[in-house]
């Protein structure tokens, strides 16, 4: 009888396998949560070249012209954007509606963010900790101390960089070419932001391959982000950019 007890008890394990799967796929996706990647050892593949693409991907001080389009809930925004970046300093990003119309300026300098413009009214907790986040993330090329590989499928190989101990970035990469795809952020494990890059090409200006089109999900703050490039200055007017008079919005 124990004998018989015991093939029942196997057979009803066996029987709730499924669902115990089920529950855990649902805990891990429903959730937003990220199964934390483990380093692998990667045979012949060295962390550097890695590193160098993010690092390297635009010049330290550039002018970028966008078309960009903006969905937020049910309202949806189209718009031309200019961004000059300077590298782990300043960046300003200036919006035009369709007609011309000044759309939105965002202004980041010594690690603060300043709304200077904002006549549509959008959310302005949004737009600094959200766009502007999301602008560094795209464009401040990547400064890097430590990270390491994993293994995705066979196209992609991923990068994953932790910042502080809550946040966590995991670089998706094609092999050959070596070309950013994918980009997802982490808050204490649960996802804040994803990002898609496509549709690689030369632009005049630079000597280096960009994904001309980009696609921003960004979940903290619940909306999305498609850019288009358009065309590339390494040089800037730093002075016509971030003039010394600019003034605070009001918070």
């Amino acid at each position: 009888m124990r004998r018989i007890s015991n093939v029942r008890s196997v057979h009803g394990l066996a029987l709730l396998l499924p669902l115990v799967l089920f529950l855990a796929y649902l805990a891990s996706g429903c959730t937003n949560r990220s199964v934390v990647p483990s380093p692998v050892n990667l045979p012949h593949m060295p962390i550097e070249p890695f590193v160098a693409e993010l690092q390297q991907q635009y010049p330290d001080t550039f002018s970028l012209r966008q078309r960009i389009w903006l969905d937020v809930g049910d309202k949806h925004y189209d718009f031309l954007g200019q961004l000059v970046m300077v590298r782990d300093q300043s960046f300003r990003a200036v919006a035009f509606g369709e007609l011309g119309g000044l759309f939105l300026d965002i202004l980041y300098r010594n690690d603060e963010v300043l709304i200077l413009a904002n006549p549509a009214g959008l959310p302005e907790k949004a737009l600094r900790e959200g766009v502007a986040r999301d602008i560094l993330h795209l464009f401040n090329s990547q400064s890097i101390a430590q990270g390491f590989l994993f293994a995705v499928d066979d196209s992609l190989i991923g990068f994953s960089h932790s910042p502080n101990e809550n946040v966590r970035v995991e670089f998706l990469f094609s092999a050959s070419p070596l070309q950013l795809q994918q980009s997802q952020s982490f808050y204490k494990n649960k996802i804040t932001r994803q990002v898609t890059y496509h549709n690689y090409r030369l632009l005049e200006g630079w000597q280096k391959m960009l994904p001309t089109k980009i696609m921003v999900n960004n979940h903290t703050w619940r909306y999305r982000l498609e850019i288009d490039l358009l065309q590339i200055t390494p040089s800037i007017d730093y002075q016509r950019a971030f003039p010394a008079d600019l003034s605070r919005s009001k918070p």
